[in-house]
């Protein structure tokens, strides 16, 4: 919270600043905590971004560009010039991670879940083996990555990543089964 208090008047003058320069070309600037999004043309965002670095870097911070998406609201019918994003990952293929959840093809929606499955699972294992039945039953219900599975289940539509959801649903039963004998 601290961090986000501390950028939070850096950002909003980069925002000002492109849209005085750029009128009506940017659409939106949302930051939760440390992550963006920005919206707009291709001009205007790369100059918010640019202004935002520029701002940052005055305080002593830096942008990880590495950590950077631009991704093009056409997919691959964009016209965005990469090479004026030099630096950030450009995904034109319509399949991005925000704040977490997964957008985009149901194969990389089920990646993403099935990933996520698969560390649950060696936990879920585990915990399955232990012999407190009673600790068991808890972390089961509580831990064992159930919060990014149970997240990742309300914000992607179940079509998308179905079979992930059954796959993970079947580990669960098959430990409480072991837990409660």
């Amino acid at each position: 919270a601290l961090f986000a208090m501390a950028i939070h008047d850096h950002i909003r003058a980069a925002k000002e600043e492109t849209e005085r320069l750029c009128p009506g070309e940017l659409d939106f600037v949302v930051f939760y905590l440390d992550d963006g999004v920005l919206g707009g043309t291709a001009r205007a965002i790369r100059h918010c971004c640019q202004a935002l670095e520029t701002r940052l870097a005055d305080v002593g911070l830096t942008t990880n560009r590495d950590k950077c998406e631009i991704i093009p609201a056409a997919s691959t019918n964009h016209s965005v010039p990469a090479d004026v994003f030099a630096g950030y990952k450009f995904k034109a293929d319509g399949n991005f991670k925000l704040l977490g959840a997964p957008f985009g093809t149901a194969a990389f929606c089920t990646a993403h879940t099935t990933k996520r499955h698969h560390k649950a699972q060696k936990l879920l294992n585990e915990v399955a083996s232990m012999e407190d039945k009673q600790c068991a039953l808890l972390l089961t219900r509580h831990c064992n990555a159930f919060c990014k599975l149970a997240y990742s289940a309300r914000v992607v539509p179940p079509q998308l990543h179905a079979q992930a959801l059954r796959d993970c649903d079947a580990d669960v039963r098959k430990a409480l089964a072991e837990v409660v004998g």
